[in-house]
């Protein structure tokens, strides 16, 4: 209503809001132009102009970035849509780490798009930026995170804490911007090293003509500092160079949209090498640090353990996140593998996968129930054990996967049926790893690599040795410690074992003997019941990942024949949420497994110590009925002994 209202007055009132809006994207000022292409698009909503014009609005205004691909897509196929349409899906799919696709579209708009058009967006540029993604990303890792906050892009950089850094940011000084900053008035910020005789910092040069570049200044004898002078070597670039911070070991982090960025502003670092007396070949700091976005001031400690900087990849317009992060990388060891199970009667199964070498359950995983499909994110190589079950079966079957050590992240085939032999079943597993798998691998990687690259504060979920390490009883064991303290009652004291020496009777030996088997006995049984509930817990989560995958699926089935984007954006922004949803669960499943398996081993090895200390004590009672003091000593000492050992062991 607000929409039809908006153009009451008349066509010259719709033709003055296409006007300005219009305007308003030519400037590439998407917040404003967003609500009148709102407006638009409410009253002509399978206008593809409109449509991929309000997606791409959202793209650049809003901090979700993929739920704009709906509008855009909808626009870009559309056989009557201009052909600037196709550059800003490519920009969207380029964003998403979705690279082979963005690479088909920007080649489409190369094909289509007019020559100013691919000069003003730079689309040579971003096509190189799209492969040099594709290269980047072949090797990725996790990162800690310390701090993270979302900030206005006006003052982000007031928020970078360096006071165990040393140094500070500050607006670039007068005398140190040239003439083309002062002419078009162009704002910097700096890196001020404490007693620093040379910095670093950017400038437009005297004339403006190959964007920012990095220069330094030396101090003079007399305080003041020297006319600036570009660096040498190749680190500034016909693009942009910016946000300079010299290490003490004299190690120069900078950002640059040249260089092999893949997208935006890339952070780099290089060093001086006094043979040749310039700067070496920079280096890209490499994802997740770097991503499509815009990534930059870049400032570590004198250790070179903890680091801020800023990015934009997950902000609204004029928005930044600035993090707090520990320098040293956390590796990500995975191996993908995208399958189908079939058998009979369904294509529903429930997978769970036990790394063989030491025990643990790598995943629980639910097959799609319409079609069987399958994607497993499992340590890189190493011997697993996959255990099926299906809903009209209580038998698991189960079967042993050598998975190879993959160089680079990629996705492995495979197919699973459960096959009739003899009137049994039995499961066939087929590893075919030497094929290629094609479809929907773009995508695949594409949830990897945001999932990565989405840095929130982590740490500690994650240790320095491994992204598996995280504590796992932390999601479970207070649910199991409630179930405990609902059916049982408290634990007695454990009674400490008597030795010979102590002056009581043979009745209250053997009453100490006694409960002491009873109180092993009683912590057996807790820990078998913690078990249960363990395996409970673990059915029950991985039960509600079932139902949220199910619902993920089906709208996002349904999203696909729907034919208003609106609906659409709706439908797969509820595929998502659900996805996310589903992946919780199937991880609190994970972590209730692995924690019922070693309660399992627990209880087990705590009821062998209840039997052997029940068989003393009703030994010890037998030479007692005897009345043979040598026999009730030699079992005394037996048991003290046994009690001994027990007390040794590890928990």
């Amino acid at each position: 209503m607000i929409s039809l209202n908006s153009f009451s007055q008349g066509a010259k009132s719709e033709e003055e809001v296409k006007e300005n809006a219009k305007k308003f994207f030519s400037n590439g000022e998407y917040s404003s132009a967003l609500p009148l292409y709102s407006q638009l698009l409410s009253l002509y909503p399978k206008d593809a102009n409109y449509s991929f014009r309000f997606g791409a609005c959202r793209f650049f205004s809003e901090k979700d970035k993929e739920s704009p691909l709906t509008y855009l897509e909808y626009g870009a196929n559309d056989p009557s849509v201009e052909p600037e349409a196709y550059f800003f899906l490519a920009k969207a799919y380029h964003w998403n780490y979705r690279f082979d696709e963005a690479l088909l579209w920007y080649k489409k708009f190369e094909e289509k798009g007019d020559s100013k058009s691919k000069e003003n967006l730079s689309l040579k540029r971003n096509m190189a930026m799209c492969e040099n993604g594709k290269k980047l990303l072949k090797n990725i890792t996790d990162i800690v995170v310390l701090d993270k906050k979302n900030l206005s892009t006006s003052d982000f950089f007031r928020n970078y804490n360096l006071a165990e850094f040393g140094g500070k940011i500050i607006k670039t000084p007068e005398e140190f911007k040239m003439a083309y900053d002062l002419k078009k008035k162009k704002e910097s910020i700096m890196y001020l090293q404490p007693n620093a005789d040379v910095v670093y910092f950017s400038s437009y040069g005297e004339d403006g003509s190959n964007g920012k570049d990095i220069y330094f200044a030396k101090k003079a004898p007399d305080g003041n500092w020297g006319k600036p002078q570009i660096i040498s070597g190749p680190v500034n670039t016909q693009f942009d160079e910016d946000f300079a911070f010299i290490h003490p070991n004299g190690t120069l982090y900078f950002a640059s949209t040249g260089h092999n960025s893949m997208g935006g502003y890339d952070i780099f670092k290089t060093s001086f090498d006094e043979s040749s007396q310039q700067w070496g070949y920079p280096q890209n700091v490499d994802f997740a640090i770097n991503t499509p976005g815009d990534d930059f001031l870049y400032i570590t400690d004198q250790d070179e353990k903890y680091a801020y900087f800023s990015s934009n990849r997950e902000s609204a317009e004029n928005e930044l996140s600035v993090y707090k992060v520990r320098v040293e990388r956390v590796p990500v060891d995975l191996a993908i593998i995208k399958g189908n199970f079939n058998s009979d009667s369904t294509r529903s199964a429930k997978i769970t996968i036990e790394d063989l070498r030491d025990g643990k359950i790598a995943g629980v995983y639910n097959t799609n129930a319409a079609s069987g499909d399958y994607v497993l994110t499992i340590p890189n190589g190493g011997k697993f054990k996959f255990i099926v079950e299906t809903p009209q079966s209580q038998v698991t079957y189960s079967g042993m996967v050598d998975v190879p050590r993959q160089k680079t992240l990629m996705a492995l085939k495979q197919e699973m049926q459960l096959i009739s032999d003899n009137g049994e079943q039995r499961l066939v597993i087929k590893n075919i790893f030497e094929e290629e798998v094609t479809s929907e691998v773009s995508v695949l990687l594409a949830e990897i690599y945001k999932e990565k690259a989405s840095l929130e504060i982590n740490a500690d979920a994650l240790k320095a040795d491994s992204v598996f390490s995280e504590k796992k009883e932390e999601i479970v064991q207070p649910v199991i410690d409630s179930a405990i303290a609902e059916q049982t009652p408290s634990s007695e004291k454990t009674i400490e074992p008597v030795s010979k020496a102590d002056n009581i009777s043979n009745e209250e030996i053997l009453k100490i003997a006694m409960d002491d088997a009873k109180n092993s006995q009683k912590e057996a049984s807790d820990l078998k019941l913690e078990t249960e509930i363990a395996y409970s817990i673990a059915n029950e989560k991985n039960r509600l990942s079932l139902e949220k995958a199910k619902k993920a699926d089906e709208l996002g089935e349904s999203s696909l024949s729907s034919q208003d984007p609106a609906i659409k954006d709706q439908q797969q922004d509820s595929s998502r949420q659900f996805k996310k949803e589903s992946k919780l669960y199937a991880e609190q499943a994970v972590a209730a497994f692995n924690l019922a398996k070693e309660n399992e081993k627990s209880a087990l090895a705590k009821q062998n110590e209840a039997d052997i200390a029940l068989n003393y004590a009703k030994e010890l009672e037998s030479a007692i009925k005897e009345n043979s003091s040598e026999a009730t000593a030699a079992k005394l000492a037996q048991l003290n002994e046994f009690q001994e050992k027990q007390k040794s062991q590890p928990a």
